[in-house]
């Protein structure tokens, strides 16, 4: 996958959503943002992924790292 592709992707995601209400568009520029991220740094098993799990367990047990 290129940065070409995923560039795409994006603005494709973007235009599409535009049609739909503000929010929905923001939240699904968001959401195809993340998983552009996810893919870039390794196919969603790296940073990200891990610092949304130490987020959530913090957030659960109420402690802090």
């Amino acid at each position: 996958m290129n940065r070409h592709s995923n560039t795409n992707r994006l603005a494709t995601a973007a235009a599409t959503t535009a049609t739909a209400t503000p929010t929905m568009a923001t939240a699904a520029a968001t959401t195809e943002l993340a998983a552009a991220w996810r893919r870039r740094l390794g196919g969603g098993s790296g940073y990200l992924r891990n610092l949304e799990s130490v987020k959530r367990n913090e957030k659960v047990c109420g402690e802090k790292r």
